[in-house]
Parts: C-alpha cells; sequence; structure tokens
C-alpha cells in the first residue's frame, strides 16, 4: 500500500512537473532531500523562485489536495525553503509557494492538475 502511495507521488509530481515546464517554469531541481524533509520541485519564473509543493490524491478523497497543507506542514515548507536559499546563495531571490494539485479517477486516470500560485506566505 505504502508503496503504491510513494508510486501515485512520484507519478504526480512527473505531472506536475510537465505542466510547469509548459507555463514557462525552469525546473531547478526535483526531490531536494535534506535530513529534515524534501521538496518536492524548486523551479524558477521569470526572477521569481519558486518552491511547489505536489498533492496527489484521488477525486473521492475525504481531504481535497488544497485542504491537506496545514499549518505545520507550510511551517516544515518554510523552513526547507529558507535552507536551501542558505546553501544555494539565493538568500536576495523573490519567493513564492506554490500548489499542484494532482486528481485522478478510478482506475489511474487523471482527473484535473491544477496550479495554485502563492498559497501562503513566508512569514508563517
Amino acid at each position: 500500500m505504502k508503496k503504491d502511495r510513494k508510486a501515485r507521488g512520484h507519478w504526480g509530481e512527473r505531472l506536475a512537473a510537465r505542466h510547469l515546464v509548459r507555463r514557462g517554469f525552469t525546473i531547478l531541481e526535483r526531490n531536494w532531500t535534506v535530513k529534515r524533509g524534501e521538496l518536492d520541485i524548486i523551479a524558477k519564473e521569470g526572477d521569481t523562485l519558486v518552491f511547489v509543493e505536489v498533492r496527489t490524491r484521488r477525486n473521492d478523497a475525504m481531504v481535497s489536495p488544497e485542504e491537506s497543507i496545514n499549518h505545520n506542514k507550510r511551517m516544515r515548507l518554510i523552513n526547507l525553503a529558507r535552507e536551501y536559499l542558505c546553501t544555494h546563495d539565493a538568500g536576495d531571490s523573490e519567493v513564492r509557494f506554490d500548489l499542484v494539485a494532482v486528481r485522478y479517477g478510478t482506475l489511474g486516470i487523471l482527473g484535473r492538475c491544477e496550479h495554485y500560485r502563492g498559497i501562503f506566505e513566508a512569514d508563517g
């Protein structure tokens, strides 16, 4: 079961990356991982550095991808983004946090891929 969920997550991340590239983003990193966690996609849109969280859910899931980003998840993403900025000498970059919500139906058929810009501010 966990293996299936992980595979679906990677599938959703591949779709999200393609979606972003088609809209003019440059993908800098995928699955950037440190001891404290992982950032799904780090991209550039113009001069803005964009940290993209990808949430893959069934169409009939109890909690939508958008609702699944709670306060603790936001704080974890902000701290990981700060670590990325420090380790990549990008502290002066304009930063944004986006969400790509991937929904699928039964049989794994893609339902929707929606991009939400600026889902929260870095100040928490």
